[in-house]
């Protein structure tokens, strides 16, 4: 097994390779005219565009080149691997293979998944952000979730969280947070606790526990614009970014309401105080 850089003189492998897929795999998902609209958006002249701006990478398999796979900026794209070899790993070592060219350079991951890729990438660790929808001329509807991975950076020593402000950056449809939504944080020995408002929370508060890794674990309670009070728990795992300030990828869940989970991330900003 071989993970190859594509060229132009691969074109034809790789047309084959993704409009087999589109063409076998996706109608048990997708309307005839949706299958269309992805065949379409994988046309020659953007296949032939990749090779040139993207970092394409092809997986040989005892002289079959059975996937493939590319990388633009920090976003994967066009990761496809034929029918009759699905299943058997070749798109995680692909993925692997994206992530880590990805990570040299960037401090997280982006990818558009499609549903029969969804539960790949959720085992990888990315999360959705957001749900997209496209209706084509006929009105049917693509849909397709936009995914995140943070991209996980040592951090030397525990983070004192002490006066620290966050604000949100994404959050899934069913949170009330948003990028209005600031968070000031204080700390006393391994004990978190935080304000926040903005947006649609009038006005909030957690309190929780601050790890050996510094994760947190928390609990928090607000009151939001409809006047009503929302209840639930988080789990927040932190990483440097390059610039020293503090991201925090958070997995909550409401404990009051429809109990529903989601995923959000805020980031620090500067403290004007």
């Amino acid at each position: 097994m071989n993970i190859i850089k594509a060229t132009e003189s691969n074109f034809d492998t790789i047309k084959n390779i993704v409009h087999t897929t589109i063409r076998t795999i996706y109608p048990r998902y997708y309307p005839k005219e949706v299958v269309e609209f992805f065949l379409n958006h994988h046309s020659d002249d953007n296949i032939r565009k990749g090779i040139k701006t993207e970092t394409v990478i092809l997986i040989e398999v005892n002289g079959i080149i059975v996937g493939t796979g590319s990388a633009k900026e920090n976003e994967i794209v066009r990761t496809f691997v034929l029918p009759q070899f699905q299943g058997l790993g070749y798109g995680s070592l692909i993925m692997t293979e994206l992530e880590n060219i990805i990570m040299k350079e960037h401090t997280e991951i982006v990818l558009d998944s499609s549903l029969p890729a969804y539960s790949l990438y959720i085992k990888r660790g990315f999360v959705p952000i957001r749900y997209e929808r496209i209706t084509t001329p006929n009105e049917d509807v693509l849909c397709f979730n936009v995914m995140r991975k943070a991209i996980k950076r040592n951090i030397k020593g525990k983070i004192n969280y002490d006066n620290r402000l966050f604000s949100s950056v994404s959050n899934t449809d069913n949170g009330e947070v948003s990028s209005s939504t600031i968070f000031q944080y204080h700390q006393d020995k391994d004990i978190i606790w935080a304000e926040y408002s903005g947006g649609d929370i009038v006005k909030g508060f957690l309190i929780g526990t601050s790890d050996n890794n510094s994760n947190l674990k928390f609990t928090y309670q607000h009151i939001n614009q409809n006047n009503e009070i929302r209840t639930g728990k988080c789990m927040s795992t932190p990483e440097i970014l390059p610039n020293g300030k503090v991201r925090m990828l958070e997995n909550w869940q409401w404990t009051n309401g429809d109990n529903s989970m989601g995923q959000s991330i805020i980031e620090e900003i500067n403290n004007e105080s």
